[in-house]
């Protein structure tokens, strides 16, 4: 049931998202990920060629290949090239890394009594279970070692580039990258599986309606193109699904993690023809209803997800920090629409993402947020939903009270599991206001 009331939320439980969503300093979340040395050999049955889909891809790829240039910059783990062979690495150890935890179970498993043992084995074969998980490992390390090669290609690396930096990591504590990967794969279920229209279903619709409702159709009064930007887009489904539903429309996708980029990149080149098969659950033993459930495969993309030929609009992904990437201005930005997702949240100065939504619109531009206020490790300000809402306000922000919904939401990754994390999500629509008044008669900028 839909609520309209605007009573802060209630996080049900906190799953790991900020590691897979936004993934940085910058964005306010200090992933703690740390390199190891090895790389998988590749099995490689996906090589995409990367064409690009018009010329906004083709010039990005290009601004992307020189900001991630080594010698750009300071090199140290916060230079992009740093992250994205950082992310490369998690990738092409995962089979080592999740393979590691397997064995820590199976050792523990050696402390059982042998009564116990005798128990366990004659009734359920318990032991039999950590062989058929290696062997579900190897699956996933197929699709890994493919997102490696596809990457390599994608981002102009050499192999021999990424076993230098893997070595240079050698000894060093793996668990960020383990669980990194690990995220990463279970967002290709909600982004890119029929077992995550649960979750987008309850989300997707409102932002759907909501630019339906507040962007005009191209006519002989608003006959441009309307741009849509939809900043911490993970795995970049609802991008891919607004572009499809509005072929009027524009689409810019933004993602930080690079994890969340090698991912998404890989999945979103692939047709239905080509799915690709994961065991995204085979890590973690807990919450499970059946064994089989925990075990279980899980194919991407789904028959539903997106498809594109000629010259159809396929979105834009630009990678990196919106808050630096995106030229804005208070009085006037290039932006129609700003769609936020489980985003604002991950911000390590909300103000600042505030501001920069607020400076990346046009004047009457639409800002449709969903989500929660589930703030990271070291925020610097937390604020309440009606804190928020006065903030938002006194910067230029007219929210459309008709626009604003409140609903429960899933952010699960398995449907299948005993354990549910959710929120109470806010949905929200607001408008920028005239660089000379709000809705109120001020104008933040005034204040500076």
């Amino acid at each position: 049931m839909w609520k309209r009331c605007c009573y802060l939320f209630l996080a049900i439980q906190a799953p790991l998202r900020f590691i897979a969503s936004a993934g940085g300093i910058e964005q306010g979340i200090d992933a703690n990920h740390r390199p190891v040395a090895g790389l998988s050999d590749a099995v490689v049955l996906h090589e995409p060629q990367w064409q690009v889909a018009d010329h906004r891809h083709e010039q990005e790829r290009e601004r992307l290949l020189h900001r991630i240039r080594r010698e750009t910059g300071k090199w140290d783990d916060k230079h992009p090239r740093w992250k994205i062979l950082e992310a490369l690495h998690g990738f092409a150890r995962y089979r080592d890394l999740a393979g590691a935890e397997v064995d820590r179970f199976e050792d523990l498993y050696k402390h059982v009594p042998s009564k116990h043992k005798k128990i366990l084995e004659s009734a359920i074969k318990y032991d039999s279970n950590f062989d058929e998980a290696r062997s579900l490992l190897d699956v996933n390390a197929i699709v890994c070692n493919e997102i490696v090669s596809s990457a390599l290609t994608f981002y102009n690396i050499s192999r021999i580039e990424l076993d230098d930096f893997i070595d240079a990591r050698a000894g060093r504590m793996d668990k960020g990258l383990r669980t990194s990967v690990s995220q990463a794969l279970k967002h290709l279920v909600r982004d890119w599986s029929s077992e995550g229209h649960v979750e987008r279903d309850v989300t997707f619709p409102f932002i759907f309606d909501a630019l339906d409702s507040y962007l005009p159709v191209p006519n002989a009064t608003h006959p441009a193109t309307q741009s849509v930007l939809v900043p911490g887009a993970g795995l970049g489904r609802l991008a891919h699904e607004i572009a499809t539903r509005n072929p009027h429309l524009a689409v810019t996708a933004n993602e930080y993690s690079a994890y969340m980029n090698l991912a998404y990149r890989f999945a979103s080149s692939l047709s239905l023809s080509e799915q690709r098969t994961i065991h995204p659950f085979v890590e973690s033993w807990s919450h499970a209803r059946t064994r089989h459930e925990l075990f279980r495969p899980i194919s991407i993309p789904d028959a539903s997800a997106p498809t594109y030929s000629g010259s159809v609009n396929r979105p834009l992904l630009v990678e990196g920090d919106f808050t630096r990437l995106f030229p804005h201005s208070p009085h006037r930005g290039p932006w129609d629409a700003i769609v936020t997702l489980f985003f604002i949240d991950t911000a390590r100065n909300l103000m600042q993402y505030l501001e920069t939504i607020h400076g990346l619109l046009e004047e009457g531009g639409l800002w449709i947020n969903v989500g929660p206020l589930l703030y990271g490790s070291a925020p610097w300000v937390q604020l309440s939903l009606d804190e928020v809402v006065a903030v938002s306000e006194r910067m230029g922000f007219v929210f459309e009270k008709q626009a604003w919904e409140e609903k429960e939401v899933l952010y699960n990754f398995n449907g299948s599991s005993l354990y549910k994390n959710g929120y109470v999500a806010q949905f929200w629509v607001a408008r920028k206001a005239s660089a000379k008044r709000d809705a109120r008669g001020n104008g933040w900028w005034g204040l500076w």
